[in-house]
Protein backbone atom coordinates (compact mmCIF):
# COMPACT_ATOMS: atom_id res chain seq x y z
CA UNK A 1 0.00 0.00 0.00
CA UNK A 2 2.49 2.18 0.82
CA UNK A 3 4.65 1.66 -2.38
CA UNK A 4 1.28 2.26 -4.09
CA UNK A 5 0.81 5.38 -2.29
CA UNK A 6 4.67 6.91 -3.41
CA UNK A 7 3.33 5.75 -6.77
CA UNK A 8 0.53 8.09 -7.17
CA UNK A 9 1.49 10.89 -9.92
CA UNK A 10 -1.94 13.09 -9.06
CA UNK A 11 -3.58 14.51 -6.01
CA UNK A 12 -6.63 11.89 -7.19
CA UNK A 13 -4.00 9.09 -7.30
CA UNK A 14 -3.05 10.21 -4.05
CA UNK A 15 -6.44 10.27 -2.20
CA UNK A 16 -6.88 6.73 -3.97
CA UNK A 17 -3.94 5.55 -2.50
CA UNK A 18 -4.69 6.78 0.94
CA UNK A 19 -7.88 5.47 1.32
CA UNK A 20 -6.57 2.47 1.84
CA UNK A 21 -4.25 3.20 4.51
CA UNK A 22 -6.44 5.69 6.80
CA UNK A 23 -9.31 6.19 8.18
CA UNK A 24 -12.16 8.14 6.26
CA UNK A 25 -12.24 10.79 9.21
CA UNK A 26 -8.49 10.72 9.39
CA UNK A 27 -8.70 11.65 5.61
CA UNK A 28 -10.94 14.17 5.69
CA UNK A 29 -9.65 15.76 8.48
CA UNK A 30 -6.32 16.19 6.09
CA UNK A 31 -8.02 17.33 3.51
CA UNK A 32 -9.88 20.29 5.39
CA UNK A 33 -5.98 21.11 6.58
CA UNK A 34 -4.85 21.37 3.18
CA UNK A 35 -7.81 23.50 1.78
CA UNK A 36 -7.02 25.60 4.91
CA UNK A 37 -3.50 25.86 4.42
CA UNK A 38 -3.95 26.54 0.26
CA UNK A 39 -6.61 29.42 1.21
CA UNK A 40 -4.54 31.16 3.80
CA UNK A 41 -1.78 31.15 1.09
CA UNK A 42 -3.88 32.33 -1.96
CA UNK A 43 -4.65 35.66 0.69
CA UNK A 44 -0.71 36.02 0.31
CA UNK A 45 -0.28 35.88 -3.13
CA UNK A 46 -0.84 40.11 -3.74
CA UNK A 47 1.78 40.43 -0.94
CA UNK A 48 4.05 38.39 -2.58
CA UNK A 49 3.39 39.74 -6.16
CA UNK A 50 3.80 43.32 -5.12
CA UNK A 51 7.55 43.46 -4.94
CA UNK A 52 7.49 42.11 -8.61
CA UNK A 53 4.84 43.68 -9.99
CA UNK A 54 6.05 46.80 -8.68
CA UNK A 55 9.56 46.83 -10.76
CA UNK A 56 7.91 45.27 -13.77
CA UNK A 57 5.57 48.10 -13.87
CA UNK A 58 8.29 50.48 -13.61
CA UNK A 59 9.61 48.58 -16.38
CA UNK A 60 6.98 48.20 -18.62
CA UNK A 61 6.08 51.76 -18.24
CA UNK A 62 9.75 53.13 -18.88
CA UNK A 63 9.32 50.73 -21.95
CA UNK A 64 6.66 52.65 -23.09
CA UNK A 65 7.73 56.09 -22.31
CA UNK A 66 11.26 55.22 -24.43
CA UNK A 67 8.19 53.93 -27.28
CA UNK A 68 6.37 57.03 -27.98
CA UNK A 69 10.02 59.37 -27.14
CA UNK A 70 11.39 57.14 -30.41
CA UNK A 71 8.57 58.30 -32.12
CA UNK A 72 8.75 62.13 -31.25
CA UNK A 73 12.31 62.21 -31.91
CA UNK A 74 12.02 59.81 -35.20
CA UNK A 75 9.74 61.54 -36.82
CA UNK A 76 9.15 65.19 -35.17
CA UNK A 77 5.97 64.23 -33.48
CA UNK A 78 4.30 67.34 -31.32
CA UNK A 79 3.59 66.74 -28.06
CA UNK A 80 0.06 67.04 -28.60
CA UNK A 81 -0.08 64.56 -30.71
CA UNK A 82 2.19 62.04 -28.54
CA UNK A 83 -0.48 62.59 -25.73
CA UNK A 84 -2.98 60.55 -28.03
CA UNK A 85 -0.92 57.67 -26.91
CA UNK A 86 -1.15 57.80 -23.13
CA UNK A 87 -4.87 56.27 -22.58
CA UNK A 88 -3.58 53.55 -24.80
CA UNK A 89 -0.57 53.20 -23.28
CA UNK A 90 -1.95 53.33 -19.38
CA UNK A 91 -4.43 50.55 -20.68
CA UNK A 92 -1.93 48.62 -22.16
CA UNK A 93 0.14 49.00 -19.02
CA UNK A 94 -2.81 47.92 -16.57
CA UNK A 95 -3.55 44.22 -19.28
CA UNK A 96 0.05 44.01 -18.44
CA UNK A 97 -0.64 43.73 -14.79
CA UNK A 98 -3.55 41.73 -15.03
CA UNK A 99 -1.83 39.03 -17.42
CA UNK A 100 1.16 39.04 -15.25
CA UNK A 101 -0.98 38.38 -11.88
CA UNK A 102 -3.03 35.94 -13.40
CA UNK A 103 0.04 33.94 -15.11
CA UNK A 104 1.45 33.98 -11.31
CA UNK A 105 -1.62 32.81 -9.27
CA UNK A 106 -1.95 30.14 -12.43
CA UNK A 107 1.60 28.83 -11.53
CA UNK A 108 0.91 29.35 -7.74
CA UNK A 109 -2.40 26.99 -7.89
CA UNK A 110 -0.28 24.37 -9.07
CA UNK A 111 2.34 24.02 -6.62
CA UNK A 112 2.73 21.70 -3.15
CA UNK A 113 2.57 22.54 0.15
CA UNK A 114 6.14 22.24 0.43
CA UNK A 115 7.07 24.45 -2.30
CA UNK A 116 4.08 27.25 -1.10
CA UNK A 117 6.00 27.51 2.29
CA UNK A 118 9.51 28.01 0.49
CA UNK A 119 7.52 30.86 -1.54
CA UNK A 120 6.46 32.02 1.83
CA UNK A 121 9.96 32.24 3.23
CA UNK A 122 11.13 34.42 0.70
CA UNK A 123 8.44 36.38 0.97
CA UNK A 124 8.08 36.79 -2.97
CA UNK A 125 7.55 34.96 -6.57
CA UNK A 126 8.23 35.95 -9.76
CA UNK A 127 6.90 35.44 -12.84
CA UNK A 128 8.72 34.90 -16.65
CA UNK A 129 6.82 37.39 -18.92
CA UNK A 130 7.04 36.30 -22.71
CA UNK A 131 8.22 39.23 -24.84
CA UNK A 132 4.89 39.21 -26.81
CA UNK A 133 3.12 39.87 -23.39
CA UNK A 134 5.29 43.25 -23.33
CA UNK A 135 2.50 46.46 -22.69
CA UNK A 136 4.76 47.75 -26.19
CA UNK A 137 3.39 44.42 -27.89
CA UNK A 138 -0.27 44.95 -26.83
CA UNK A 139 -2.50 44.60 -29.76
CA UNK A 140 -4.50 47.68 -28.66
CA UNK A 141 -1.94 49.73 -27.94
CA UNK A 142 -0.20 48.67 -31.55
CA UNK A 143 -3.34 49.48 -32.99
CA UNK A 144 -3.54 53.32 -31.15
CA UNK A 145 -0.17 53.67 -32.90
CA UNK A 146 -1.21 52.65 -36.57
CA UNK A 147 -4.00 55.08 -36.10
CA UNK A 148 -1.94 58.22 -34.73
CA UNK A 149 0.28 57.80 -37.59
CA UNK A 150 0.22 59.00 -41.73
CA UNK A 151 0.84 56.48 -44.24
CA UNK A 152 3.93 58.88 -45.18
CA UNK A 153 5.31 58.85 -41.09
CA UNK A 154 4.54 54.73 -41.26
CA UNK A 155 7.07 54.51 -44.21
CA UNK A 156 9.93 56.73 -42.34
CA UNK A 157 9.53 54.15 -39.20
CA UNK A 158 9.92 51.45 -40.52
CA UNK A 159 12.71 53.06 -43.01
CA UNK A 160 14.24 54.54 -39.36
CA UNK A 161 14.02 50.94 -37.67
CA UNK A 162 15.61 49.09 -40.76
CA UNK A 163 18.51 51.86 -40.36
CA UNK A 164 19.13 51.19 -36.47
CA UNK A 165 18.87 47.30 -36.85
CA UNK A 166 21.65 47.89 -39.80
CA UNK A 167 23.74 49.67 -37.33
CA UNK A 168 23.27 47.04 -34.73
CA UNK A 169 24.54 43.92 -36.99
CA UNK A 170 27.93 46.07 -37.69
CA UNK A 171 28.50 46.66 -34.13
CA UNK A 172 27.25 42.75 -33.37
CA UNK A 173 29.70 41.64 -36.35
CA UNK A 174 32.73 43.73 -34.45
CA UNK A 175 32.10 42.93 -31.23
CA UNK A 176 32.35 38.86 -32.77
CA UNK A 177 35.27 39.45 -34.66
CA UNK A 178 36.52 41.11 -31.49
CA UNK A 179 35.85 37.95 -29.43
CA UNK A 180 37.18 35.65 -31.70
CA UNK A 181 40.18 37.19 -32.32
CA UNK A 182 41.03 36.98 -28.65
CA UNK A 183 40.97 32.92 -29.49
CA UNK A 184 42.78 33.04 -32.65
CA UNK A 185 44.76 36.44 -32.93
CA UNK A 186 43.63 38.32 -36.45
CA UNK A 187 45.51 40.39 -38.27
CA UNK A 188 43.94 43.81 -39.32
CA UNK A 189 43.30 42.29 -42.97
CA UNK A 190 41.48 39.29 -42.09
CA UNK A 191 39.55 41.27 -39.51
CA UNK A 192 38.49 43.22 -41.97
CA UNK A 193 37.59 40.40 -44.31
CA UNK A 194 35.77 38.42 -41.60
CA UNK A 195 33.06 41.67 -40.41
CA UNK A 196 31.04 40.81 -43.83
CA UNK A 197 30.76 37.34 -42.53
CA UNK A 198 30.07 37.99 -38.88
CA UNK A 199 27.42 40.44 -39.39
CA UNK A 200 25.83 37.70 -41.83
CA UNK A 201 25.84 35.08 -39.07
CA UNK A 202 24.73 37.53 -36.26
CA UNK A 203 21.74 39.49 -37.69
CA UNK A 204 19.69 36.03 -37.31
CA UNK A 205 20.50 35.46 -33.70
CA UNK A 206 17.21 37.08 -32.27
CA UNK A 207 18.68 37.56 -28.23
CA UNK A 208 21.26 39.87 -29.76
CA UNK A 209 18.37 41.95 -31.05
CA UNK A 210 16.23 42.66 -28.16
CA UNK A 211 12.89 44.81 -29.28
CA UNK A 212 12.06 45.71 -25.65
CA UNK A 213 13.20 46.27 -22.16
CA UNK A 214 11.84 43.23 -19.80
CA UNK A 215 12.82 42.45 -16.74
CA UNK A 216 16.04 40.62 -17.70
CA UNK A 217 19.59 42.07 -18.86
CA UNK A 218 20.69 41.82 -22.16
CA UNK A 219 23.53 39.55 -21.35
CA UNK A 220 25.09 39.55 -24.35
CA UNK A 221 27.57 36.71 -23.36
CA UNK A 222 30.92 35.12 -25.78
CA UNK A 223 28.70 31.58 -26.31
CA UNK A 224 26.44 33.67 -28.59
CA UNK A 225 28.68 34.69 -31.03
CA UNK A 226 30.59 31.56 -30.86
CA UNK A 227 27.52 29.53 -31.59
CA UNK A 228 27.08 31.81 -34.51
CA UNK A 229 30.47 31.41 -35.63
CA UNK A 230 29.74 27.73 -35.79
CA UNK A 231 27.58 28.30 -38.55
CA UNK A 232 30.33 29.73 -41.36
CA UNK A 233 31.00 27.85 -43.96
CA UNK A 234 34.32 26.47 -44.14
CA UNK A 235 34.93 27.32 -47.80
CA UNK A 236 34.53 31.32 -46.78
CA UNK A 237 36.88 30.53 -43.88
CA UNK A 238 39.46 29.04 -45.65
CA UNK A 239 40.18 31.95 -47.84
CA UNK A 240 40.73 34.41 -44.71
CA UNK A 241 42.53 32.25 -42.13
CA UNK A 242 45.51 29.81 -41.78
CA UNK A 243 45.45 26.35 -41.15
CA UNK A 244 46.00 26.63 -37.40
CA UNK A 245 43.53 29.11 -36.71
CA UNK A 246 41.26 27.33 -39.22
CA UNK A 247 41.20 24.64 -36.83
CA UNK A 248 40.58 26.88 -33.37
CA UNK A 249 37.75 27.93 -35.36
Amino acid sequence: QFLRMMRATSHAEWLEAMKHIVKPEELAAWERHLAEEKAKFDKEIPVLLKPALDQMSTLWKSGLDTEVSNLVVTLGLNEERAKVLEPAAKAALERAEKRYTSLAKEQLDKVDSSYREQILKRGRYYVRFDDNDLPQNDPAFKEALQQLLTPDEKKRLAAAQEERKTRRVHVMGQIMVSELDKKMAFTAGQRERLLPIAERLVKDVEDLFPAHRTNYSFDFEPQKFFSAAARAKDEELKAILDPVQLARW
